[in-house]
């Protein structure tokens, strides 16, 4: 028998089960996780869960702490506002400016001082996108397709590499058997309307259904 086991049977004979003693040992196993990982949850002295003293100052509801943005867990793509804590993101909630996550939303002339202190509603999966930007298996490099869909490969390639293919196009998969002389088009063959002044007249209208009707054949 081992450290571990003899450990467990002494809470047992002590009162402790076995359920409450495997929820305790994850209980604490998490606290000191979460120490480890943001020392400011212990360190951070603050009174009764729920509950603030009057000399206390909710960080998370400064404005300098919010950055307003896009959830994109979904295709829904709800409007959120991310709390952070010593620059790092700790709390997402809804925007009160979107109707999305809250209805009737506030007026968009809402001072920033009163949005801050006013949570909107997101769903669990719109919560769990802290994860997204911490999980160890993400994706930090531009990767690009090294061989036929749906095969898996991929290989690296720079910032750089990346806006100029998706910008000028080409023969961007040469060295994938079988799309040796396929063209790509970019972006900037994409965009049919490059003059402003253009796009401000009556002939952006006639640019444009030409375009789409040139899309559609």
């Amino acid at each position: 028998m081992n450290e571990h086991d003899d450990s467990q049977q002494e809470a047992i004979r002590s009162g402790l089960s076995r359920r409450n003693f495997i929820k305790t040992s994850a209980l604490l196993g998490g606290s000191a996780l979460a120490a480890s990982q943001a020392p400011w949850l212990l360190t951070r002295q603050t009174a009764e869960a729920g509950y603030l003293t009057p000399t206390d100052e909710y960080q998370l509801a400064k404005p300098e702490n919010i950055i307003y943005t896009v959830c994109q867990q979904c295709n829904t793509q709800c409007g959120i506002k991310v709390k952070l804590q010593d620059g790092v993101v700790v709390k997402a909630d809804g925007n009160p400016l979107s109707p999305w996550t809250m209805r009737p939303h506030l007026p968009y002339a809402t001072s920033p001082f009163e949005t801050a202190t006013i949570d909107g509603s997101i769903c669990p999966k719109g919560q769990a996108g802290l994860q997204t930007g911490a999980d160890p298996y993400r994706i930090v490099r531009v990767v690009k397709r090294a061989g036929p869909r749906g095969s898996g490969k991929w290989a690296s390639i720079t910032f750089d590499q990346a806006i100029d293919e998706i910008v000028n196009g080409g023969k961007l998969f040469a060295g994938v058997p079988g799309e040796e002389e396929r063209e790509v088009t970019g972006l900037k063959d994409i965009w049919a309307l490059h003059d402003p002044k253009v796009h401000a007249s009556k002939a952006a209208g006639t640019i444009r259904t030409k375009v789409k009707t040139e899309t559609s054949l």
